[in-house]
């Protein structure tokens, strides 16, 4: 197959590139990946890798033939790529690359399943879970030793709008195309110039090697791309964002170091997106674990809404004993791995973004003298321009400082608009941007058995304290919150177990 780049040893061919931005088109392209995985060339092996992948996922017809192909290719001499295709695809279709290594021979199938059964307990396809044990570090001069047992996705660094803002900033959610980066059609061209735009950031990481996948997208934090990441042998499917800066932006630089490192802290929940690496030069950057999509982008609503609700409330919880304010809690801001999801499947949550919303001279929402009703790229519409909270579930101290500024309560308030649009599947308020500032800032509460007369009525008072005006009304803590929501919940019948 003729390969469609210029020859340049740093290029990406065209076919890649156009898998990597849209999976759902690579059916015509698996021959050539699968060429490419074979090839000399690891870089073009990793990005292959990730195509693959990225193709089962999006077409369950072909998901039987990527495996079967990867575990015909799965012996001793087999580039360590497709050990880590398999590693990822293990965990999320482990019936299928059962069905196809119980085919191997004897002695390739019991490589096989060694190499897998070590993956399964935290190799490639980590992002599924995280161990118990795993230890989060900060310091450019540590990564973690796989040999602790401590989480691999860790590399961290030194210490020394709305609901169509659905971006990867939002810790690797992705764009209206289902990447990070600009709409398909990329070309390896722009890939180059993007590269070599970001050449002190790639240089700037932990990473042995850092790819660039996408063009980048603007988003409510700055411009974010889609990568490809490799530290100490293992593979990362990487969202990269390069913070814009403030027009004053000293003291957004003086602090961005430590809301990074904080995120850190925090990232080893189960429902807080793991932070990779950052840096403040050139420009202030992070490397965050890649999602598929957020709650913005979500097709069709979670069918537990109250466990979802109660597990980013766990992950606000661990946050604020760490001393951490989340401060923009909207769903552009909760991310779920996979790219496919449907409105039947359960999903751990990931709370993205601790803490930015917090660093001085951030704008929080669009002022109401810029009204105006545009429609996002999830298809829903909001009101005004971007800022970095949708001001559809801002809350009133993000308008208006005489409610005081931005805090623990104002995630409580976040939790409760969460809870709203994910039992009504709508937001709490529309209108143009005056008039939702308007609503927002009055004693009137979003009623979710006003949107549907179906929902219990003790919701209604959940939702009512979450969101009160006044922070002294709501809530006291996310703890408090989060256990009168779990007593409802009992109330209905459901369980952890549903």
């Amino acid at each position: 197959m003729v390969d469609e780049d210029d020859g340049r040893p740093d290029a990406l061919p065209e076919p890649l590139v156009a898998t990597l931005e849209d999976p759902a088109t690579g059916r015509r392209h698996v021959p050539y990946l699968l060429e490419l995985l074979d090839g000399p060339d690891p870089r073009r092996r990793l990005a292959a890798g990730t195509a693959l992948c990225l193709v089962a996922e999006a077409d369950p017809e072909l998901r039987d033939v990527v495996v079967g192909r990867l575990v015909d290719r799965f012996d001793e001499s087999a580039p360590p790529e497709v050990g880590r295709a398999l590693d990822y695809l293990a965990v999320r279709y482990g019936d299928a690359v059962e069905a196809a290594v119980a085919g191997l021979d004897e002695a390739t199938e019991q490589h096989a399943r060694e190499r897998l059964s070590r993956a399964t307990r935290g190799g490639f396809a980590r992002s599924d879970y995280t161990p118990a044990n795993a230890e989060r570090r900060s310091g450019r001069d540590s990564a973690p030793d796989p040999g602790t047992g401590t989480d691999p996705r860790q590399v961290y660094t030194n210490s020394d709008r709305s609901e169509h803002e659905d971006r990867p900033g939002d810790a690797g959610a992705e764009s209206a195309d289902g990447e990070p980066g600009s709409a398909g059609g990329v070309t390896a061209e722009t890939l180059r110039t993007v590269s070599r735009r970001l050449s002190a950031v790639v240089g700037a990481s932990e990473f042995d090697d850092l790819t660039v996948l996408s063009e980048g997208r603007r988003d409510r934090y700055g411009d974010a791309y889609r990568a490809a990441g490799r530290l100490d042998g293992d593979d990362y499917a990487v969202a990269l964002t390069v913070y814009r800066l403030p027009a004053d932006h000293g003291e957004f630089l003086a602090e961005f170091g430590a809301v990074l490192d904080d995120w850190g802290e925090v990232g080893d929940h189960r429902a807080v997106l793991p932070v990779y690496d950052w840096g403040v030069r050139p420009r202030p950057w992070a490397a965050v674990e890649y999602a598929g999509t957020t709650l913005a982008r979500r097709e069709g609503e979670p069918t537990d809404p109250l466990w979802t609700v109660l597990e980013l409330a766990a992950g606000l919880t661990h946050a604020h004993q760490h001393g951490v304010v989340h401060g923009g809690v909207d769903p552009g801001n909760v991310a779920y791995r996979h790219a496919v999801l449907d409105g039947s499947s359960r999903r751990q949550p990931l709370l993205t973004d601790p803490g930015l919303a917090t660093l001085p001279g951030v704008d929080h929402v669009a002022g109401p003298d810029r009204s105006g009703l545009g429609s996002g790229a999830d298809g829903e519409n909001r009101t005004g321009p971007p800022g970095v909270v949708d001001p559809r579930y801002a809350a009133p101290e993000h308008y208006d400082r005489t409610y005081g500024r931005v805090d623990a309560a104002t995630d409580v308030y976040g939790l409760g608009t969460l809870l709203y649009r994910l039992c009504t599947g709508r937001p709490p308020y529309t209108g143009d941007a005056a008039t939702v500032a308007e609503a927002v800032c009055s004693d009137e509460r979003p009623t979710p058995t006003d949107a549907n007369a179906d929902l219990p009525a003790e919701l209604d008072r959940v939702v009512g304290k979450a969101t009160a005006t006044r922070k002294l009304k709501r809530y006291e803590t996310v703890t408090a919150f989060e256990r009168e929501l779990r007593s409802v919940r009992e109330q209905l019948g459901e369980t952890d177990d549903d």
